[in-house]
Protein backbone atom coordinates (compact mmCIF):
# COMPACT_ATOMS: atom_id res chain seq x y z
CA UNK A 1 0.00 0.00 0.00
CA UNK A 2 1.49 3.68 -0.79
CA UNK A 3 0.29 6.60 1.25
CA UNK A 4 -1.22 8.81 -1.23
CA UNK A 5 -0.28 11.86 0.76
CA UNK A 6 3.59 11.32 0.81
CA UNK A 7 4.82 13.38 -2.84
CA UNK A 8 7.83 10.51 -3.53
CA UNK A 9 4.79 8.06 -3.93
CA UNK A 10 2.69 10.15 -6.20
CA UNK A 11 2.14 8.81 -9.91
CA UNK A 12 4.05 9.78 -12.60
CA UNK A 13 0.74 10.46 -15.01
CA UNK A 14 -2.69 11.65 -14.54
CA UNK A 15 -4.78 9.08 -13.43
CA UNK A 16 -6.94 7.46 -15.81
CA UNK A 17 -10.04 7.03 -13.03
CA UNK A 18 -10.79 8.95 -10.15
CA UNK A 19 -13.23 9.22 -7.38
CA UNK A 20 -15.30 12.17 -6.48
CA UNK A 21 -14.78 13.32 -3.35
CA UNK A 22 -11.12 11.62 -3.24
CA UNK A 23 -7.86 13.58 -2.99
CA UNK A 24 -6.42 13.69 -6.35
CA UNK A 25 -2.31 13.59 -7.23
CA UNK A 26 0.18 13.17 -9.25
CA UNK A 27 3.28 14.82 -10.71
CA UNK A 28 4.83 15.38 -14.11
CA UNK A 29 8.54 15.58 -13.77
CA UNK A 30 8.41 15.59 -17.63
CA UNK A 31 6.57 18.60 -18.19
CA UNK A 32 9.46 20.30 -15.70
CA UNK A 33 11.97 19.12 -17.47
CA UNK A 34 10.55 20.70 -20.82
CA UNK A 35 9.33 23.75 -19.22
CA UNK A 36 11.45 24.69 -16.01
CA UNK A 37 9.48 25.58 -13.19
CA UNK A 38 11.09 29.06 -12.38
CA UNK A 39 10.39 29.82 -15.88
CA UNK A 40 7.20 28.34 -16.77
CA UNK A 41 3.87 27.59 -14.64
CA UNK A 42 1.27 24.65 -15.08
CA UNK A 43 -2.05 24.38 -15.18
CA UNK A 44 -5.08 21.70 -15.92
CA UNK A 45 -8.05 22.56 -17.19
CA UNK A 46 -10.94 19.40 -16.95
CA UNK A 47 -13.81 20.05 -19.48
CA UNK A 48 -16.74 17.46 -18.50
CA UNK A 49 -17.66 15.84 -21.99
CA UNK A 50 -21.52 15.54 -21.04
CA UNK A 51 -21.69 19.04 -20.51
CA UNK A 52 -19.00 21.08 -21.65
CA UNK A 53 -19.92 24.19 -19.92
CA UNK A 54 -18.50 22.57 -16.94
CA UNK A 55 -15.23 23.00 -16.72
CA UNK A 56 -12.51 23.34 -13.79
CA UNK A 57 -9.16 23.99 -13.36
CA UNK A 58 -6.26 23.22 -10.80
CA UNK A 59 -2.57 24.72 -10.42
CA UNK A 60 0.04 23.10 -9.95
CA UNK A 61 3.11 23.55 -7.45
CA UNK A 62 6.20 23.06 -7.48
CA UNK A 63 8.23 21.13 -5.35
CA UNK A 64 11.79 19.75 -5.66
CA UNK A 65 11.94 21.33 -9.18
CA UNK A 66 9.09 19.11 -10.34
CA UNK A 67 5.64 19.92 -10.96
CA UNK A 68 3.18 18.94 -8.61
CA UNK A 69 -0.82 18.54 -9.04
CA UNK A 70 -2.74 18.16 -5.87
CA UNK A 71 -6.66 18.65 -5.73
CA UNK A 72 -8.26 18.25 -2.29
CA UNK A 73 -11.05 16.15 -2.20
CA UNK A 74 -13.37 19.34 -1.25
CA UNK A 75 -12.60 20.60 -4.66
CA UNK A 76 -13.61 16.75 -6.50
CA UNK A 77 -17.15 16.90 -5.10
CA UNK A 78 -17.76 19.94 -7.55
CA UNK A 79 -17.14 16.79 -10.58
CA UNK A 80 -19.97 14.79 -11.76
CA UNK A 81 -19.50 11.47 -12.70
CA UNK A 82 -18.66 10.31 -16.33
CA UNK A 83 -15.78 11.08 -19.15
CA UNK A 84 -14.21 14.28 -18.32
CA UNK A 85 -10.90 15.61 -20.68
CA UNK A 86 -8.15 17.34 -19.25
CA UNK A 87 -5.71 19.88 -20.60
CA UNK A 88 -2.18 20.82 -19.46
CA UNK A 89 -1.56 23.99 -19.29
CA UNK A 90 2.00 25.27 -19.22
CA UNK A 91 2.18 29.42 -19.31
CA UNK A 92 5.69 31.33 -19.78
CA UNK A 93 6.39 33.81 -17.44
CA UNK A 94 8.02 36.21 -19.46
CA UNK A 95 4.90 36.62 -21.63
CA UNK A 96 2.13 34.59 -20.33
CA UNK A 97 1.25 33.04 -23.65
CA UNK A 98 0.20 29.37 -23.42
CA UNK A 99 0.47 26.00 -24.47
CA UNK A 100 -1.19 22.57 -23.94
CA UNK A 101 1.57 20.36 -23.30
CA UNK A 102 -0.41 17.28 -22.75
CA UNK A 103 -3.77 16.28 -22.61
CA UNK A 104 -6.71 12.96 -22.63
CA UNK A 105 -9.35 12.01 -20.44
CA UNK A 106 -10.11 10.26 -17.43
CA UNK A 107 -13.13 8.67 -15.97
CA UNK A 108 -14.99 10.29 -12.57
CA UNK A 109 -16.74 7.52 -10.57
CA UNK A 110 -19.19 8.95 -7.89
CA UNK A 111 -18.48 7.79 -4.37
CA UNK A 112 -21.69 5.85 -4.86
CA UNK A 113 -21.21 4.17 -7.88
CA UNK A 114 -18.18 2.13 -6.86
CA UNK A 115 -20.03 1.12 -3.32
CA UNK A 116 -22.89 0.19 -5.48
CA UNK A 117 -20.80 -2.41 -7.31
CA UNK A 118 -19.56 -3.55 -4.00
CA UNK A 119 -23.07 -4.04 -2.20
CA UNK A 120 -24.51 -5.65 -5.24
CA UNK A 121 -21.89 -8.01 -5.67
CA UNK A 122 -22.54 -8.40 -1.94
CA UNK A 123 -26.40 -9.12 -2.05
CA UNK A 124 -25.66 -11.51 -4.70
CA UNK A 125 -23.05 -13.90 -2.80
CA UNK A 126 -25.65 -13.34 0.19
CA UNK A 127 -28.12 -14.70 -1.68
CA UNK A 128 -25.53 -17.50 -3.50
CA UNK A 129 -24.92 -18.60 0.24
CA UNK A 130 -28.20 -18.88 1.25
CA UNK A 131 -28.04 -16.03 3.71
CA UNK A 132 -30.42 -13.66 2.03
CA UNK A 133 -33.77 -15.36 3.23
CA UNK A 134 -36.70 -17.17 2.20
CA UNK A 135 -35.83 -19.70 -1.19
CA UNK A 136 -38.55 -19.02 -2.97
CA UNK A 137 -38.41 -18.30 -6.45
CA UNK A 138 -41.56 -16.33 -6.72
CA UNK A 139 -44.24 -14.22 -4.75
CA UNK A 140 -47.28 -12.62 -5.07
CA UNK A 141 -47.81 -9.23 -2.99
CA UNK A 142 -50.22 -7.04 -3.45
CA UNK A 143 -51.73 -8.66 -6.71
CA UNK A 144 -48.32 -7.79 -7.41
CA UNK A 145 -46.07 -10.72 -9.17
CA UNK A 146 -42.14 -10.73 -8.00
CA UNK A 147 -39.65 -13.31 -9.40
CA UNK A 148 -36.60 -13.82 -7.92
CA UNK A 149 -33.28 -15.09 -10.13
CA UNK A 150 -32.57 -18.54 -10.31
CA UNK A 151 -29.42 -19.79 -8.80
CA UNK A 152 -27.58 -19.91 -12.47
CA UNK A 153 -29.08 -16.23 -12.93
CA UNK A 154 -27.04 -15.03 -9.82
CA UNK A 155 -23.81 -17.12 -10.87
CA UNK A 156 -23.68 -15.16 -13.94
CA UNK A 157 -24.63 -11.73 -12.80
CA UNK A 158 -22.01 -12.25 -9.60
CA UNK A 159 -19.47 -13.27 -12.48
CA UNK A 160 -20.31 -9.68 -14.01
CA UNK A 161 -20.10 -7.77 -10.90
CA UNK A 162 -16.93 -9.36 -9.40
CA UNK A 163 -15.24 -8.23 -12.94
CA UNK A 164 -16.36 -4.62 -13.11
CA UNK A 165 -15.69 -4.33 -9.32
CA UNK A 166 -11.71 -5.97 -10.63
CA UNK A 167 -11.68 -3.74 -13.07
CA UNK A 168 -12.39 -0.53 -10.83
CA UNK A 169 -9.86 -2.04 -8.25
CA UNK A 170 -6.96 -2.69 -11.05
CA UNK A 171 -7.78 0.47 -12.66
CA UNK A 172 -7.69 2.36 -9.30
CA UNK A 173 -4.15 0.48 -8.89
CA UNK A 174 -2.67 1.61 -12.23
CA UNK A 175 -3.70 5.44 -11.93
CA UNK A 176 -2.10 5.20 -8.37
CA UNK A 177 1.39 3.86 -10.09
CA UNK A 178 1.30 0.46 -8.90
CA UNK A 179 1.73 -2.09 -12.13
CA UNK A 180 -0.17 -2.57 -14.99
CA UNK A 181 -3.46 -4.46 -15.37
CA UNK A 182 -2.03 -6.30 -18.57
CA UNK A 183 0.26 -9.66 -17.87
CA UNK A 184 3.13 -10.12 -20.93
CA UNK A 185 3.96 -13.61 -20.99
CA UNK A 186 7.12 -14.93 -23.40
CA UNK A 187 8.35 -17.60 -24.89
CA UNK A 188 11.91 -17.91 -25.85
CA UNK A 189 13.41 -20.72 -27.81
Amino acid sequence: MINRFDVAQYPPREPSRVLARDRWTWKREDISNAYPPEDYSLSYRFTSQANTADVQEAVASVLDGVFVIEIESVETEDYSAGTWRWEAVVMRASDASEVVAAQGFFEVLSATETSHVAKVLAAIEATLEGKAGDDMLEMEIAGRRISKMAPGELLMWRDRYKAELAGIQQADRVAAGLGSPRKIRARIR
